[in-house]
């Protein structure tokens, strides 16, 4: 069985871009969002698989690392869900997609960078 290709890109967003399952580099960490909250002001906070949180400003360029794995649900998707329950607790599924497909996206680029 043949497997496709993960597509990883480096983009350049606004904090307010920032979707689940980005990861953002933060010192020599891989940090992998698993929630975004907006802040006053326009600023937003984003919550890590770790644990941690980044608070940052509205006018703050990110540089992140974007997978889009095949096989797994579109991220129009999981936006569309979000908006969608905003008065209920994200269910397993919608918090293990995105950290299986950030966790998939570490290993390959660690494989990446050891063999290139």
């Amino acid at each position: 069985m043949s497997r496709a290709p993960v597509r990883v890109e480096t983009v350049e967003i606004y904090p307010a871009a920032v979707l689940r399952g980005d990861v953002v580099p933060v010192g020599s960490r891989p940090l992998i969002v698993v929630a975004r909250t907006h802040l006053d002001g326009g600023a937003v906070r984003l919550h890590f698989v770790s644990g941690e949180r980044l608070s940052v400003h509205r006018g703050t360029t990110l540089t992140v690392l974007r997978a889009d794995p095949p096989g797994l649900r579109p991220r129009s998707f999981w936006d569309d869900a979000a908006h969608h329950r905003d008065d209920r607790t994200t269910s397993r599924a919608e918090i293990w997609a995105p950290v299986l497909a950030g966790c998939a996206l570490v290993v390959a680029l660690a494989t990446f960078l050891t063999l290139g």
